[in-house]
């Protein structure tokens, strides 16, 4: 299975990003994960022209089998750069049509950013993105800024069962979503 996992922040020292890092490493035998983040994509505008970062995301996101996304949660939601991408997608463009999506969190806070991920189930409704929502086992790692170690590894047993356990579930329910 082929994975693109998008990190939502546009942060130069993502914990989203670190997440879907480990992630990459940590799965590497058992899927293929794509790493990207939103950064170069220009906030949405209805009048702009359709950018080019917009089209050469759109092809990732075909070419890969499903997607999650990871995002941090700031003022109880997701940050602007993410709802803008989701925007860009929702607009003119069929990427996410009927392509099965997960979501995961990473916050400095305690609870994890699930605010951010009830939110962005909700953007992920709207018309125009069209995707097919896992709403299954759940991730969100709290106090993210403390959770790993010096080469970017999740230094909780139990954080990294917890992701071993979302993403066999998400896997399984994107394969069948086929």
């Amino acid at each position: 299975m082929k994975i693109l996992a998008i990190a939502g922040s546009n942060a130069e020292h993502s914990s989203n990003m670190a997440l879907l890092h480990f992630m990459q490493r940590h799965f590497a035998k058992d899927v293929e994960i794509k790493v990207r983040d939103v950064k170069g994509i220009p906030m949405f505008c209805e009048d702009a022209d359709f950018p080019a970062s917009v089209t050469e995301l759109s092809k990732q996101i075909k070419a890969a089998d499903a997607l999650i996304f990871s995002t941090p949660e700031e003022q109880n939601s997701v940050p602007s750069s993410l709802k803008s991408v989701l925007e860009w997608l929702s607009y003119h463009c069929d990427a996410l049509q009927g392509k099965p999506v997960g979501i995961i969190s990473a916050s400095t806070q305690p609870q994890g950013g699930v605010r951010a991920q009830n939110r962005l189930r909700t953007i992920l409704t709207s018309n125009g993105l069209d995707c097919l929502i896992f709403n299954g086992a759940e991730y969100a790692l709290g106090e993210a800024d403390h959770a790993f170690d010096s080469q970017g590894n999740l230094k909780s047993p139990g954080s990294v069962n917890a992701l071993d356990a979302y993403l066999a579930s998400f896997q399984t329910w994107a394969q069948a979503q086929k």
